[in-house]
């Protein structure tokens, strides 16, 4: 374990690897490179805790060498993930982001993420890519981007514990329907209310050939219908 003044800390080239519990009294940014932090057998948990926000222009990758958990914290301001740049879960294990998140890049959720900050409004202008599942919660979270619950040709669902709302085009959310039984089709859980706009792309996978009569709950939600997308 260790801790670092209140001094801003830069990444530019190569690759910072994190593992135990670090924490950065002031702000981190990486203008190129790649920042992992990453469970280990000989460490158990990884876990970097940033206190002054952080702004990624390079690859951060929540990863592990089997089956052990990693978290990123940034307990004040923002974590911005920037065009071009990209924030990624990869490999086993449990995968947390305790942050306000602004994904202007892509978020490749290739193992189960759990993004977690009270009173935070996320906002995706980017991509959210991957085969697994995201939750969220905060106060509300705001696609502009492109966004499907578990990546293109995957069905999953995105779960959200607050409010979602999709802006006008070119934002876009893109459900993937394989079947009729739930686990075989996107779909959007909203624990509060959901405003969706913007543009809603379906594509069949698994040679799926729906009939009449067919029908498909994409979205729940508390309040608010969806009769605008």
């Amino acid at each position: 374990n260790c801790s670092a003044t209140s001094d801003p800390v830069t990444i530019s080239g190569g690759t910072l690897r994190v593992h135990g519990t670090v924490s950065l009294a002031g702000a981190l940014s990486i203008p190129s490179g790649t920042l992992e932090v990453m469970g280990q057998t000989t460490g158990g948990t990884a876990a970097l805790t940033v206190a002054n926000g952080f702004t990624n222009s390079g690859l951060i990758d929540l990863t592990s060498t089997g089956n052990h958990a990693a978290s990123l914290a940034v307990t004040n301001g923002t974590l911005t993930n920037g065009g071009g740049a990209t924030f990624r879960s990869s490999t086993t294990g449990t995968r947390n982001l305790l942050a306000q998140l602004d994904n202007q890049g892509t978020l490749e959720v290739n193992n189960p993420l759990t993004v977690n900050r009270v009173n935070a409004q996320h906002v995706n202008s980017g991509a959210i890519a991957g085969a697994a599942a995201l939750s969220m919660t905060g106060t509300a979270f705001t696609n502009h981007g492109a966004m499907g619950p578990a990546g293109t040709g995957t069905p999953g669902t995105f779960t959200m514990t607050g409010n979602w709302v999709q802006s006008a085009s070119p934002a876009a959310l893109n459900i993937d329907i394989g079947g009729t039984a739930l686990a075989n089709y996107d779909r959007v859980a909203v624990s509060g209310d959901a405003s969706p706009g913007g543009t809603l792309n379906v594509a069949l996978i698994g040679a799926f050939v729906p009939v009449i009569g067919n029908a498909f709950t994409i979205m729940t939600y508390a309040t608010r219908p969806i009769a605008s997308l």
